[in-house]
């Protein structure tokens, strides 16, 4: 399976209207065509962003780009487009176990004011030293636009409403961020327990795809000040390696990184995020991992749960996935098998084209067989 989308440092390009076709020479098409041919959109079916409201311990904004199938006009062909973005809020309630609820259902993205404009989103990061400062909240909102990895600087008011407005617009992050230098798609933030205003610092890991779409984390820190001057502390490094081998075990297609709020009963001295991933049949799951004060390696805490059987709300988000990937996977058949039968046909012809020929070179006869 082949998609005619070029790569990029970033990826290829993520836009609506993605193309692609069956490729009869392609491995890949005899394994999981649905995971291959589109495998670097599935970051970005269903879920994409969480942005904890401000001013709120357990309300969520939700972000959310639906898909859909168009079929092309040939068999084997087709366009992946996708919706005006939405984004839904959400009360989580505390604790390892807690359950989520739908405040207030979907709502088009051009609401935010802040995010006029925006490409496609990849995630949000919370500006350390501006967090509910002089009744305000602000966060850099990281996307792709044309291309290019850009970020911006938004701020949110705690007032009614939550008014939203951008206070500096997007640059690229390369030559921005030089913790950020040779990065490839940014998936989520997630801070670094017991590391976040330590001495004026906050360290974060980022997790990223590289060329090669494998997942990868390194970690980077940011002073506060008006500069925020931003270091990388750790390299990109696969999540395959020991201090995440564990925990993420299995994990490839990484949506966002979320931290547990903690009841007042939690353990103090033990830090809990939930991992929103997608499986193969772009199954959205969701994982807990934790790790001890003064560790390095997190470990599973909650085992993988399809994220309709742990958040009533989470699975309405990402519903639509179930028809998209049966209609995907049933049109890929369709087109796979008629590709199929066209080569068997050209491959019976051969054998008997072989069979005449080898006839003839051996002085006999062709046989009715043969004719």
């Amino acid at each position: 399976m082949t998609t005619t989308s070029s790569r990029t440092q970033h990826g290829p390009p993520l836009h609506p209207g993605e193309y692609f076709r069956v490729d009869p020479n392609g491995p890949e098409a005899h394994t999981d065509p649905v995971a291959v041919a589109v495998q670097h959109l599935v970051p970005f079916l269903g879920l994409r962003a969480v942005l904890p409201v401000p001013d709120s311990p357990t309300r969520q904004w939700v972000f959310r780009y639906e898909s859909y199938l168009e079929e092309g006009k040939e068999k084997g062909e087709g366009h992946l487009r996708v919706k005006e973005p939405e984004y839904f809020l959400a009360e989580v309630d505390t604790g390892l176990d807690g359950d989520s609820r739908l405040v207030r259902g979907a709502r088009p993205l051009s609401e935010w004011a802040s995010l006029a404009g925006l490409g496609q989103l990849l995630a949000f990061l919370p500006i350390p030293d501006l967090q509910n400062k002089d009744g305000a909240s602000h966060y850099w909102a990281f996307h792709i636009k044309d291309g290019q990895l850009v970020f911006r600087n938004i701020e949110i008011k705690h007032s009614s409403g939550y008014p939203d407005t951008v206070k500096h617009n997007d640059r690229p992050v390369a030559g921005e961020f030089a913790s950020l230098d040779g990065i490839g798609l940014i998936t989520s933030f997630m801070p670094v327990p017991e590391e976040e205003k330590t001495g004026g610092v906050n360290r974060f890991r980022v997790f990223s795809y590289d060329r090669e779409w494998k997942l990868m984390v390194r970690t980077i820190s940011i002073k506060d000040g008006g500069s925020h001057e931003d270091s990388l502390i750790e390299p990109d490094s696969p999540v395959t390696e020991a201090e995440w081998e564990a925990a993420l075990d299995g994990v490839t297609q990484l949506g966002p990184v979320v931290p547990v709020v903690p009841k007042p009963t939690d353990p103090a001295d033990i830090f809990r995020f939930n991992i929103l991933h997608f499986k193969p049949g772009w199954e959205a799951t969701l994982r807990t991992i934790e790790v001890k004060k003064g560790a390095r390696a997190f470990t599973v805490k909650r085992q993988d749960s399809p994220l309709n059987t742990v958040s009533r709300f989470f699975g309405e988000v990402v519903g639509f996935l179930r028809d998209l990937v049966g209609k995907i996977s049933e049109w890929l058949s369709a087109a796979w098998n008629e590709i199929t039968q066209f080569v068997n046909g050209v491959t019976t012809y051969f054998h008997a084209a072989a069979g005449r020929l080898g006839s003839l070179a051996a002085g006999r006869p062709a046989t009715g067989e043969d004719r």
